[in-house]
């Protein structure tokens, strides 16, 4: 039996993925916080599926503006 994953982002077809590496992510989930910081609202059709070139474009932007915030902070 195989199942077939569907990228949200681009809707390329694509095989499941980490297949051991902890720190590979294969989705998003997007999710609020209270004025304290506790989750809330996390339901589970916000969760976006995304291929692994995909991840990494988003990997790559999100390091990108967390440096740029840090460098913003430092100066």
């Amino acid at each position: 039996m195989a199942l077939a994953k569907k990228c949200d982002r681009c809707g390329k077809l694509y095989e499941h993925y980490p297949t051991g590496d902890k720190l590979q992510y294969n989705a998003i989930r997007r999710f609020q916080r209270n004025v304290i910081g506790e989750t809330m609202n996390c339901v589970k059709t916000l969760t976006t599926d995304l291929c692994p070139e995909c991840m990494g474009e988003f990997e790559k932007f999100m390091t990108a503006k967390l440096r740029e915030e840090k460098n913003a902070e430092n100066k």
